[in-house]
């Protein structure tokens, strides 16, 4: 018999993901299994997010784990100036000899009950093409979809701005020099804190590189984190977030900073609001993105939050969605 148990994350429970990881990726190439250590793990879900701890649930039959999901939360800021907390359900993974026999699923349903409802919170996802049926099935709600734009090699940042590679024992400086910006009003709060937190971490060396983008004038720095990915025999790098959260107005800026510091071919998901000025780039069709970014919400959440997370802009990092 399956059983599962929802509890906050507790240290322990990286072990188990890790453990999990390997299981369920046993049957891909080397290439393209997770390379998470329990200590990474342990940092992403553990009590430094300045959103709070996360929520897992872990299923187990005779005490052996077959599979694990998680609740990752991030603040968010409505329109009102209230902040609530986004549960984003994720980072499934079942055993490779599990699969196909409902754990997933299971672990979707205990999630959503011990989050659902929950005063000042909402749920949502950014569900891969093999699970977005299962939580259509299971009360959520699709609202938007994300294009991925891959980016092809352009010249400097942009008439006005410099650039220079920093290093991540760096990152506390820089930030802290940088002027911050009030809350964006309706959107996932994206400040110097998480930035520092899901990016500049010693658990996560060798994840990101580092760019400054500033004004020659001295004003208007930031940030951008690049991840890098490699599909089809092709070496992408990823750009991943920035601080502050800039790339609504200074998105072609970051891209172009990217592609100047190391990045041949870029891919990005994230908002571009109508009149954004970026380098030339190709819109991979849903049909044909391998990871195409469709998020869902809880459909018991309030319509007019609904409408409010549903408008907010997105920049899913390498699928962290926040």
């Amino acid at each position: 018999m399956i059983d599962v148990e929802v509890s906050p994350f507790e240290e322990r429970h990286a072990g188990v993901q890790v453990d999990l990881e390997a299981r369920a990726f046993a049957r891909v190439s080397a290439s393209a299994r997770p390379k998470d250590s329990a200590e990474y793990l342990a940092h992403i879900h553990g009590p430094k997010n300045p959103a709070g701890c996360a929520w897992i649930a872990v299923a187990t039959e005779a005490g052996r784990p077959l599979g694990s999901a998680a609740a990752l939360p991030a603040l968010f800021a409505r329109k009102s100036g209230r902040i609530l907390t986004g549960w984003q359900v994720g980072t499934f993974v079942v055993d490779a000899e599990q699969q196909g026999k409902g754990i997933g699923t299971a672990l979707l349903e205990a999630l959503t009950d011990a989050l659902k409802g929950r005063e000042g919170a909402f749920l949502y996802s950014y569900p891969n093409r093999r699970s977005i049926g299962v939580f259509e099935r299971h009360g959520y709600a699709r609202a938007g979809r994300t294009p991925t734009r891959i980016f092809l090699p352009a010249r400097g940042p942009g008439e006005g701005f410099e650039t220079r590679k920093i290093a991540r024992e760096e990152l506390p400086s820089v930030l802290a020099s940088i002027q911050a910006l009030p809350p964006t009003a309706g959107g996932f709060l994206r400040d110097a804190r998480t930035f520092a937190w899901r990016f500049g971490a010693q658990e996560a060396e060798g994840r990101y590189r580092f760019v400054r983008c500033g004004e020659r004038d001295g004003a208007g720095a930031f940030v951008v984190a690049l991840a890098a990915h490699r599909f089809a025999g092709l070496h992408f790098g990823v750009l991943a977030g920035a601080c502050p959260d800039v790339l609504e107005h200074h998105l072609g800026t970051a891209v172009r900073a990217a592609l100047a510091h190391g990045s041949s071919l870029l891919y990005a998901t994230v908002t571009a609001r109508p009149g954004s000025e970026l380098p030339w780039s190709l819109t991979v069709p849903e049909s044909r993105d391998p990871r195409p970014v469709v998020r869902v919400l809880h459909a018991g959440t309030a319509p007019d939050l609904f409408e409010e997370v549903a408008a907010s802009s997105v920049m899913t990092s390498d699928w962290g969605g926040f």
